[in-house]
């Protein structure tokens, strides 16, 4: 219905990317048009794409997605928006993370899934780990969600680092990548820990709606990473 009634509205348009089943589908096309410097639509084609098992397309969305310089999902204005639904109403949502946000990372884990299951994709093993690297840096480089991109950005890197020898170096880093699975393994541990933490202070039904009113503020604020070491500190 909204689709219909606001179909120029900027969230709207980015909703409806970020919940379409089909890579063909004309919300996409609008959210180039809205925002063409946005990564957004090209990594939900190539993940609709890479369900279907077209690797040619997903690749060519892939490359589009990496080349550009931003990526969004436009949390701020829907966090602005939820803390005025709280202030009018006096309730909080069950969940922080909404639907088309679950969905949003949901598709951006399918990507990272491609890369590596197809070792192959860009020529040989190494040749593709560089292209995994290159997506995990832009989602541990996001602002909007920084925790939840950064655990994305290191479980796709580290899958994808499993295809390789744990003897190669590791870029011109100095280190192996032997070294920087440990490495990543250990912050995956440690952002596996938060995430239990926060699942039952913010998403379980029984959490205190005051906590949640209290961490979305300061989310919105501060950014989540901030957000969720304020309420590690307060589960303590």
């Amino acid at each position: 219905k909204a689709q219909k009634l606001f179909p120029d509205d900027p969230q709207i348009i980015m909703s409806s990317c970020v919940m379409t089943t089909s890579p063909l589908s004309p919300w996409l096309a609008k959210m180039e048009g809205v925002d063409p410097a946005n990564a957004l639509p090209n990594l939900i084609r190539a993940s609709l794409f890479g369900m279907e098992g077209n690797f040619t397309k997903w690749k060519e969305q892939f490359d589009i997605a990496i080349s550009k310089p931003s990526l969004s999902i436009d949390l701020r204005q829907r966090q602005a928006e939820m803390l005025d639904h709280i202030i009018a109403t006096g309730k909080v949502p069950d969940s922080v993370i909404s639907t088309l946000d679950q969905t949003y990372f949901d598709r951006i884990g399918k990507v990272g899934d491609v890369l590596q299951k197809n070792p192959r994709m860009y020529g040989d093993d190494l040749a593709t780990s560089s292209v995994a690297i290159a997506l995990a840096s832009k989602l541990r480089g996001m602002k909007e969600f920084d925790f939840t991109h950064a655990y994305a950005g290191n479980h796709i890197e580290f899958e994808v680092l499993k295809n390789l020898g744990a003897d190669d170096e590791y870029g011109d880093t100095g280190i192996s990548i032997g070294q920087r699975r440990n490495d990543l393994m250990a912050e995956l541990k440690d952002q596996e820990l938060a995430i239990n933490i926060y699942s039952r202070q913010i998403y379980s039904k029984s959490a205190d709606p005051v906590l949640k009113q209290q961490f979305l503020a300061r989310m919105r604020s501060y950014g989540e990473q901030n957000a969720l070491i304020w309420l590690i500190q307060a589960a303590k």
